[in-house]
Parts: C-alpha cells; structure tokens; sequence
C-alpha cells in the first residue's frame, strides 16, 4: 500500500490540498496522513510553555474539525486519514515523517505568486524542494483532483536515464488508469542526436501502453517553456525530475523552482535524483 502525507497549515488553500490528497489516496487505495505543526520563538521558558500548550490544542482542535468535514468524503471512498500534530519547523517534521512512515509522496498547497510568503510555499515547500527526497505535490489554487489521466513528465534526454523516476510514474498510474506523454526541452533545433534517441526510444519502450507518446519543445527558457505547454494542454500533473547536474539541476536553484511552482496552473510533481520504487 502507498502512503501519503498531506500537510497543512489550516489556511483555506492548504485544507483544500488535503481534500485534493484524500481523492489522490482514495483512488491509489493508499493510507493518507494529515499533518499539522506548530512552535513558538519566545525564549522565556514559562511563557513559551504555556503558549505552547495554546498552539498545541489550537492545532489539534483545528486539524480534528478539518477531517471531521472531510469524514464524509474519506467514508465514501474507503480512506482512514490519521491526523498527527507536531511541535517544531514544518519542513523538518515533514521529513522526519516522510522517512519514519516510508511516505511515497508529499502533497502540499501552493498559492502561488499571489501569496509567496505563505507557510507551506514560502518557507516550507521551497526547503522541501531545495533538499527533495520524497516525490512531493504542490497542488495550486482551485486544483480540483479529475484523476490522473494525463500526465506530462519533462525529461532531459542528455542526461542519465532516470529509471526511479519512470517506475514510480508506472506505479502510480497503474493504479489511475492514466497514461504520460514525455516532454523533452532543447535550446535549438537540430535533430536528436545517438545518444538522445537512444534515450527517447527508451522511455517510449519502457512507459509501453502507459506512454502517451513525446513532445519536443524548443526554447531557451524552461519555467516558460513548461508553463506554456501547461496552459495549452492542461495535463492533470506536470512532473518534473531533480537533477544533480546541467539542465534540471536549475530547478532547484529557489528563483527557478519559485517561479515554476508560482506560474503552474496544474499539481506539479517534483521528483528527488533517486526516487522510490
């Protein structure tokens, strides 16, 4: 069974990306975790203690009435969501978590550009993505779940074959019923190269009946590129891979990685260098 872990800051963006992490758990029959945390910065210990205890109730109390709202839903579709509240940074927690109950993928709400400085894309989401390690969903504002049929993945075809990343994406739409079209991004136009079509004809051949074929984008400018290409096909998730080097690697550099979370009209899903499965 897969295990998901939504988190929220009890904001209305961040409680709508939970109700979007139910539908995604109910549809892959996976177990969901909701998360909230709390901390203070007073350095009086009587005083922090007290306030402590305010923040710890007020989360507790905040997180129960959200899946109690929810109840009907998680009902309907089979899910079970165990609530858990944790004192400490957000981006910490979540790793802690993420490592402790072997959590397949992070789902997170992502205002955008209106609202940058908001605590799960501000300063949670983006420490997340800097230092990624679990596939990780940032789901914008009104994303309404419809399934993953249509997934778009871009992929660097000079770069080593990300096969952590293909047999994730395989796992995932399996149980969705989706299929993937592959998006390669090239600063000019000439032809692939060996090298490049060995790699394209690979995804091809490996993704099978789950391939939605491939796309060749040409452009200088990668957040531009992806984010047109979004607007105009509007897939149900843009995935996009982490690198150690060249191309990708850019999008882990905070102005880039902001930008395409903030521009992205669709989920976006950040995939770490070595993913699961």
């Amino acid at each position: 069974m897969l295990n998901v872990l939504a988190a929220t800051d009890l904001s209305e963006h961040g409680n709508a990306a939970v109700a979007y992490a139910l539908e995604l758990a109910g549809t892959l029959n996976a177990r969901l975790f909701v998360v909230n945390t709390y901390r203070t910065q007073s350095s009086a210990a009587m005083v922090m203690h007290s306030l402590n205890e305010i923040l710890e109730a007020d989360a507790k109390a905040g997180l129960a009435e959200l899946l109690s709202q929810l109840s009907p839903r998680a009902v309907a579709l089979g899910v079970a969501p165990e609530s858990i509240v944790r004192y400490g940074d957000a981006d910490t927690v979540i790793r802690e978590l993420s490592r402790n109950h072997a959590i397949d993928l992070i789902v997170l709400g992502n205002k955008g550009k209106s609202a940058l400085d908001t605590l799960f894309f501000g300063s949670v989401s983006q420490a997340l993505i800097e230092k990624i390690e679990t596939p990780t969903l940032l789901i914008p504002p009104d994303a309404v779940f419809k399934s993953w049929k249509k997934l778009a993945y871009a992929v660097h075809l000079q770069e080593y074959r990300q096969e952590g990343h293909v047999r994730y994406l395989q796992a995932m739409l399996a149980q969705l019923g989706g299929q993937v079209e592959t998006l390669h991004i090239f600063d000019d136009e000439l032809p692939l190269n060996d090298a490049e079509l060995t790699h394209h004809d690979w995804l091809l051949a490996t993704l099978g009946t789950q391939s939605a074929g491939s796309r060749l984008i040409y452009g200088e400018d990668v957040v531009e590129e992806l984010y047109t290409y979004a607007q105009e096909y509007q897939p149900d998730v843009l995935a996009v891979a982490s690198h150690r080097y060249n191309f990708f690697e850019r999008l882990l550099v905070p102005g880039i990685s902001r930008q395409l979370a903030a521009k992205s009209t669709v989920p976006l899903l950040m995939l770490p260098f070595q993913a699961p499965i």
